[in-house]
């Protein structure tokens, strides 16, 4: 994760003030991802969004709850991933 990016003390996955393990949504850093399929809490798009906690899937997406590093607020990001179609792997 660009920390620059990311105000400190926010929980990566959830947004909100906490230390990590996360006393509000469990997120801890030092365990594995139960699901390779979805990004990781952290990840970063385009330089500007940070992706956090996945809120939903479905046949033609995943529905992550983000952090706008620009406006500085909560927001949804939604990645287009068709299933059959797309794939992720581990590495």
């Amino acid at each position: 994760m660009h920390t620059n990016l990311f105000p400190a003390g926010l929980c990566p996955s959830c947004f909100k003030a906490s230390n990590i393990p996360c006393q509000h949504c469990g997120y801890d850093s030092g365990r594995p991802l139960e699901d390779w399929g979805k990004l990781p809490p952290g990840f970063v798009l385009g330089e500007r969004y940070v992706v956090g906690r996945s809120l939903g899937q479905g046949g033609f997406g995943i529905t992550y709850l983000g952090y706008d590093t620009r406006l500085q607020q909560i927001v949804a990001i939604k990645e287009y991933f068709p299933l059959g179609l797309a794939a992720r792997r581990s590495n």
